[in-house]
């Protein structure tokens, strides 16, 4: 998907991540978004470094309890992954296709071997604009 890459305030963690100002600042030490620049759009990239001697599965369960696939004014992403490898926390929202190809190539990056398991629910199916014409 095309976009634009720009790094995650603390003023954004909350609708970019689901985390709090406070554990962004606390627990994340580096951190870049790639959204679609229109809207609608319903996909989304974010990875984060976190901190040394955080707990990277808890930030990675608070980003996956917490991220909202509805952060669009009118558009869902079908999808929620997000994925782990040292110190790095992958979310993306977006169809279960770009989800899948995006942690495909997490591991390839990284070595199967090296990447977490990934935490993976439905958001809301694409509308099927056929029926309702």
């Amino acid at each position: 998907f095309m976009g634009m890459m720009m790094p995650i305030v603390k003023e954004g963690a909350v609708s970019d991540l689901g985390l709090t100002e406070e554990d962004f600042e606390t627990k994340i030490v580096d951190s870049v978004k790639f959204d679609p620049p229109m809207i609608p759009a319903n996909h989304s990239l974010c990875i984060v470094k976190v901190k040394e001697g955080e707990d990277v599965a808890a930030v990675k369960q608070a980003i996956f309890d917490n991220a909202d696939y509805r952060k669009w004014i009118c558009a869902a992403a079908e999808k929620v992954l997000v994925a782990d490898s040292g110190n790095y926390v992958m979310l993306v929202m977006s169809t279960p296709e770009v989800c899948s190809n995006l942690y495909s190539a997490l591991q390839t990056k990284f070595g199967a071997e090296n990447v977490g398991a990934a935490l993976e629910r439905d958001g809301e199916p694409a509308p099927n604009f056929e029926e309702v014409m």
